[in-house]
């Protein structure tokens, strides 16, 4: 969604005007960008509208709107003067969201700390008063009212290492984040995890901070997929090239041994096919279960289908068996009974249609549930920490998260990676490159399973 109230018409009436003024482009996509200011996949496709709208309502500019579009069908061509100023730009644009995104964090969770110490202070002495022992040994009273609250790390019962949080949970509570009312550690948000990282002792921290991941070693044939993959210019030549051409024979090839090899010629396929369609699917506007149609689900299914037979995958208004009251677009539990359920998916919002309201409550309801599961697993669940795996959609992004009970009533969400689904063939490399991280999620999917 545009984060502003701009209007492509309005913008294309300007360009008349712009077009008589020496040194200044009419129909300058950058100018459009920053004024539009959105994700680089809506803005392409409303700068597409604008000139077919600028088509028919400016009759005298055609050979400035024809040289947009030419400039258009360069954006993925570096070697291109416009390819690389587009790169740059959309680059730039990203460094500056995640600095101001990072640098908003870190001042609200100054402000909120130096509000709220006073209060954290006094309620450390009265826990101290109420226990048997002292938790002055472990909770070192910030040295400025600027300063969080330094907890060092002890041996701790579940009950000790939930009230040891108790500080901090408080700062939290008055950070903008959609799940503190689960009272879960959200680690997705930078503030939130940050305020944990700098106020806890390494030993202790490590206790919230699990492992999710486990290794993904690509063997010969995966890495000679990637390599090629990496090693391609992004226009559409070398990438047909590269993802086409076979790098095993026939008679090589072992189903379960080259499941790997498989999934990823089956994923980066399906994105190259997208992107060599008439109209990418992903830059258009889409329902989100159409949406998870062309994203989502072939991913999922291409990272799983050799495992079936530990797993099961069902699609499309789904029960959990620990959420029976709410519908799911997909769910993984484990084929041997009793199942246990290993997994929820969330379609959010689908292609250009995010909306912050629905993602926060989509999130709530996937969090809440999650919970849930986590709780009437946690006497059979993997020991020592019951977890449950997450996927969210939203627009053209892939969440893979976990949920993980790491002591009594303490509980941290974790994102393990994310995959923006390519618009471009420079975001197919970048993509791409992503898949790694992505199988690592998938081995500790699977490493979970075979616990159970």
């Amino acid at each position: 969604m545009p984060r502003n109230s701009f209007d492509y018409k309005q913008w294309v009436n300007q360009q008349s005007t712009r077009a008589t003024r020496p040194g200044v482009l009419s129909y300058d996509y950058f100018d459009f960008a920053r004024q539009l200011d959105s994700t680089e996949a809506i803005t392409n496709m409303t700068f597409d509208r604008a000139l077919d709208y600028a088509e028919k309502a400016d009759k005298y500019h055609q050979k400035n709107i024809l040289k947009a579009r030419k400039n258009m069908s360069q954006s993925a061509n570096q070697a291109s003067q416009f390819g690389l100023d587009y790169e740059n730009y959309w680059k730039g644009v990203s460094n500056r969201r995640v600095s101001k995104r990072k640098l908003e964090a870190a001042e609200k969770m100054t402000d909120i700390a130096a509000s709220t110490m006073e209060s954290i202070a006094e309620d450390i002495e009265d826990l101290a008063r109420k226990r048997h022992h002292s938790l002055a040994d472990s909770i070192a009273l910030p040295s400025s009212s600027t300063d969080p609250p330094v907890i060092q790390s002890t041996t701790h019962t579940p009950t000790d290492l939930r009230t040891a949080l108790i500080p901090l949970m408080k700062v939290v509570d008055q950070f903008d984040t959609s799940l503190k009312i689960f009272n879960i550690i959200d680690f997705t948000e930078t503030g939130v995890y940050d305020l944990f990282k700098n106020s806890l002792d390494a030993d202790l921290f490590e206790k919230l901070n699990l492992p999710v991941e486990r290794d993904w070693v690509p063997d010969e044939y995966c890495a000679s997929l990637l390599k090629s993959i990496a090693a391609a210019d992004p226009d559409q030549k070398d990438l047909i090239v590269a993802v086409r051409t076979p790098v095993i024979e026939p008679v090589k090839f072992r189903p379960y041994k080259h499941r790997d090899l498989r999934a990823l010629e089956i994923i980066t396929g399906n994105w190259l096919d997208l992107l060599t369609s008439s109209i990418n699917p992903i830059i258009g506007h889409h329902g989100e279960h159409t949406s998870a149609i062309y994203g989502l689900i072939p991913i999922i299914n291409a990272l799983f289908l050799q495992y079936n037979e530990k797993t099961d995958i069902e699609w499309i208004e789904i029960e959990a068996d620990a959420a029976k009251r709410h519908k799911w677009d997909g769910s993984m539990t484990t084929s041997k009974k009793p199942k246990a359920t290993i997994m929820m998916i969330k379609f959010t919002d689908g292609f250009a249609y995010e909306k912050e309201t629905k993602n926060i409550s989509d999130t709530q309801k996937v969090y809440r549930n999650a919970l849930r599961v986590v709780n009437s697993n946690s006497p059979n669940a993997c020991s020592p920490h019951p977890r449950i795996f997450t996927v969210l959609t939203i627009d053209n992004k892939i969440y893979f998260e976990s949920l993980t009970q790491v002591d009594n009533e303490v509980y941290i969400r974790k994102r393990s990676t994310e995959v923006v689904l390519p618009a471009s063939f420079s975001g197919f490399l970048k993509a791409v490159s992503i898949l790694p991280s992505v199988f690592s999620w998938r081995n500790a999917v699977m490493d979970y399973v075979s616990k159970l």
